[in-house]
């Protein structure tokens, strides 16, 4: 999947932010906790909407918050891939890949 192809997704509204020594975000739902940085927090903070990255990478420009498009996108996949985010209709949650099904 391209960059450009990649949208934002939505945090799910389950996922606890855990402040301490660490930044940690927590999955009730897996009893799995995620270490984060400062700035992935500024960026997952933002996630109101499911948006294009470009698009999204602009919305965080407008707010003060300088993040390069790959790191955008590394914080959005690293979401999708432990399903942190809210399933998208046609997509599996876990690999981030468009699956199609029929039924015969």
């Amino acid at each position: 999947m391209e960059l450009s192809e990649l949208t934002t997704g939505i945090l799910r509204p389950d996922i606890e932010l855990v402040r301490g020594e660490n930044l940690m975000l927590f999955d009730p739902g897996a009893d799995a906790y995620f270490k984060i940085t400062p700035q992935m927090l500024k960026v997952i903070s933002r996630l109101t909407e499911d948006l294009p990255l470009a698009e999204f990478q602009q919305k965080l420009q407008a707010c003060g918050i300088c993040v390069s498009l790959e790191e955008l996108a590394e914080t959005v996949i690293f979401l999708k891939q432990n399903n942190l985010t809210v399933p998208r209709y046609g997509e599996t949650a876990a690999s981030g890949e468009f699956c199609f099904s029929f039924l015969w």
